[in-house]
């Protein structure tokens, strides 16, 4: 008596060159692509990088570097020579009176607060001499 296995077997016996010539056609595309690949990969070590990082995701980099040269036109852009003028200019007459005018104004308005005990105390900057250099023993 035949087994399962030996049933199936006969049965299927005419698939097997087909199946046969299948998978050697498989086995030759999969060599031949691998064998680019390597060959790519020999040219120089930015290839892989490049195979591997930057080809699958082509779209978001050329979308993140869109996004970098729009930040650097707008940043040029902004400049502006009017801050260098302004900085190496001296403050004119009327600034220094609108200046003047607008200390004179915030006096008014914190007249009625109480200054703080920092503020109120007078502070001596100079240093102070010590013992040992002005010949006084310390107790």
């Amino acid at each position: 008596m035949k087994t399962p296995r030996d049933l199936l077997l006969a049965r299927h016996q005419a698939a097997a060159p087909k199946l046969d010539a299948i998978r050697r056609e498989v086995v030759a595309r999969q060599c031949a692509s691998t064998g680019t690949h390597k060959a790519r990969a020999s040219v120089g070590f930015l290839t892989p990088f490049w195979l591997e990082l930057v080809w699958p995701c082509r779209r978001f980099w050329t979308g993140l570097a869109a996004v970098w040269v729009l930040l650097v036109i707008v940043n040029v852009s902004q400049r502006d020579g009017s801050h260098s003028r302004i900085a190496k200019s001296p403050p004119t007459a009327e600034m220094m009176m609108a200046l003047r005018k607008q200390e004179k104004m915030l006096d008014e308005l914190l007249s009625d607060r109480p200054r703080p005990a920092e503020a109120t105390r007078p502070r001596n900057l100079a240093p102070k001499q010590r013992s040992e250099t002005s010949g006084v023993a310390a107790v």
